[in-house]
């Protein structure tokens, strides 16, 4: 996958979200165009992150920050016509990190 600029941050948050993509992403999407990532390799991702797998321990608050990373791969790649439409806006942060809310009564 080509490393993507995202000119409206600063040097500070790129380089975070290129650290993040770096631990969290890099080695799951396997250096593939962005064209062929699917909802359910998206989903997938997050979910063994929120879950954490063999020696990782769960980790859902890095699943959300992974989401947010990967919101803004798609809409940066939409702005650059590589794909039509955002495929990580249909998650939200109750699939990445969030439990359901509980009803008080």
């Amino acid at each position: 996958m080509k490393e993507f600029y995202f000119f409206s941050l600063s040097k500070a948050d790129h380089a975070y979200f290129k650290f993040r993509y770096q631990i969290n992403l890099k080695r799951p999407l396997d250096n593939r165009s962005i064209t062929d990532i699917n909802r359910l390799e998206i989903s997938d991702i997050l979910q063994k992150i929120k879950k954490g797998i063999r020696t990782q321990a769960p980790r859902p608050s890095i699943a959300n920050k992974s989401l947010y990373l990967l919101k803004a791969l798609f809409k940066h790649a939409v702005k650059l016509d590589l794909i039509r439409h955002n495929l990580a806006l249909s998650f939200t942060a109750m699939d990445a990190d969030q439990k359901k809310p509980i009803n008080k009564k």
